[in-house]
């Protein structure tokens, strides 16, 4: 009995020595290559004037008036009519709205919310016009209390002044319209250096928002070559690219931040930890964290022989886990192929093989994974037990697309305005109106540009399925006009329907 008992201590004790070595081994190899795992590290310090500006904008937002709640963000700015046809959103009679609502809304009534609103939105766009990098909170106390970042503030103040915009559309104020334009670009910049995923999707989201409003103002008339090229610069996204990486990284630190805390507390510290957050954001609790015969038999048996023996190897099979994924999106972002990323993931999925003896560790993280579908991700299913983010990638990319396809479009504005006809191709933008022909993220290829006959052009990515439709802008399931823009075979930039000549006015 004596020596059963010495030879399970000792195989605990290699287990635990193998998982130590071969984690300290693979960090600092990954390290030596540039590879960073600390929170402090990824994440900058907060400053004064970051921290001021959260202060300020959290004021600004608080005081917008009630009443804005039910035009902000809800306004369509594309009203989609026909293939590949659309209304300015800003001179239909009434704001089209997103959300289905029995209330009557008039323009006048916006005016009027916008008016009381003045102050705030005046503000805001202070902020936007240099907008900090930097946070305005710090990454380990957050990690430590699970304190987030309330970055619902930041999203309410971009939808009070797509509003805002919108209704200086419908005014025809082209100067308001476009202070609050380019209040809306400044928010790609607003956070920069926060490289947690929530902050990320945040701002493609806004940038979407923006993209949209943008294309009704530019079917204005009156403006001039250097307030396209300013609004041109503004909406540059290149760099909301390159930090797709940064987020994959920062979401490896912070799975090794959780595993070190799960591997030095019990298993009911951990449910009680997660449990208060669960219940802090109205969401419920998986029953699985809540059968005492489960939270016992981990928190007396299982958890403290995985600790001791276990947690280090299943860090390293997280770590690794995000290393393939980072290098994915590396591919991708260094290809600017959306296709090239799909393959990738699919490729990780298909050949992903459970571990030997599973029974050790446990594979998905209590609690947070379950949060997963929260931020982005897939459900998380046993043949593929970690989360799939590949939602949020997909969004980034296509709203990264929609922006290339906006500051294409107002290089070809400004070439028609300079030379008083279209430009017969994209090259013929180079260099004046566009660094260099603009590519189309679905697949890696320019976008695709053809001169129509009657002087329009079409200017169009190939979609999500990043196949060539030759400019098709019905629905993927049937020959009706889809009901988003972006919702077609292929995404066309819309060609504006004068109200004059709209056969359903």
């Amino acid at each position: 009995m004596a020596f059963s008992v010495l030879v399970v201590v000792a195989a605990l004790l290699m287990e635990r020595w193998r998982g130590q070595w071969a984690l300290n081994r693979w960090k600092q190899q990954m390290a030596a290559e540039g590879e960073i795992f600390e929170p402090d590290k990824m994440w900058p310090r907060p400053t004064a004037r970051s921290l001021a500006v959260s202060n300020e904008l959290r004021l600004a937002v608080e005081q917008l008036p009630p009443g804005l709640s039910r035009f902000s963000g809800q306004i369509c700015a594309i009203v989609v009519k026909e293939s590949g046809m659309a209304r300015r959103g800003s001179q239909e009679p009434s704001p089209v709205l997103a959300s289905q609502t029995t209330e009557s809304n008039t323009w006048l009534e916006l005016e009027l919310e916008i008016r009381h609103a003045e102050p705030s939105l005046e503000l805001l766009r202070k902020i936007l016009r240099d907008p900090p990098a930097d946070m305005g909170y710090e990454i380990l106390s957050g990690l430590d209390k699970l304190s987030i970042p309330n970055f619902v503030n930041v999203r309410r103040a971009a939808q009070a002044l797509q509003a805002a915009a919108l209704s200086d559309l419908h005014r025809t104020n082209l100067a308001g319209a476009k202070d609050n334009l380019f209040a809306l670009a400044g928010f790609t910049r607003l956070h920069a250096e926060d490289p947690s995923l929530v902050n990320y999707m945040i701002r493609i989201a806004i940038l979407r928002l923006s993209t949209e409003v943008a294309w009704d103002a530019l079917q204005a008339d009156g403006w001039t070559d250097a307030q396209l090229a300013e609004l041109q610069q503004a909406f540059q996204c290149d760099k909301l690219l390159a930090q797709m990486q940064r987020t994959i990284a920062a979401e490896r630190s912070g799975r090794l931040y959780e595993l070190q805390w799960f591997s030095s507390h019990s298993y009911l510290a951990w449910v009680t930890r997660y449990q208060s957050f669960y219940e802090s954001l109205g969401y419920k609790v998986p029953v699985s964290a809540q059968v005492y015969a489960i939270r016992y038999w981990r928190d007396w048996l299982f958890h403290p022989l995985w600790r001791f023996a276990w947690a280090d190897q299943e860090k390293l099979q997280h770590l690794q886990h995000y290393q393939a994924e980072l290098e994915a999106i590396r591919a991708a972002v260094q290809t600017g192929s959306g296709t090239e990323l799909n393959r990738r993931f699919g490729s990780l999925q298909n050949n992903y093989q459970l571990l030997a003896a599973s029974w050790r560790f446990y594979i998905a993280v209590p609690l947070i994974d379950q949060m997963s579908e929260k931020v982005g991700a897939s459900i998380l299913n046993h043949q593929y037990p970690y989360a799939d983010f590949r939602r949020a990638w997909s969004t980034s990319m296509k709203n990264l697309t929609l922006c290339h396809m906006l500051t294409t479009a107002i290089g070809l504005k400004r070439y028609e305005l300079r030379h008083g006809k279209p430009s017969v191709s994209l090259e013929a933008l180079v260099p004046d109106f566009v660094a260099e022909v603009p590519h189309d993220l679905m697949d890696g290829q320019p976008l695709r540009y053809k001169l129509r006959s009657d002087g329009t052009y079409c200017l169009y990515s190939v979609g999500e399925d990043a196949q060539d439709d030759q400019g098709s802008p019905l629905s993927e399931t049937n020959d009706r006009p889809p009901s988003s823009a972006w919702d077609a075979r292929d995404w066309v930039w819309p060609q504006v329907v004068p109200v004059h000549a709209d056969p359903g006015a």
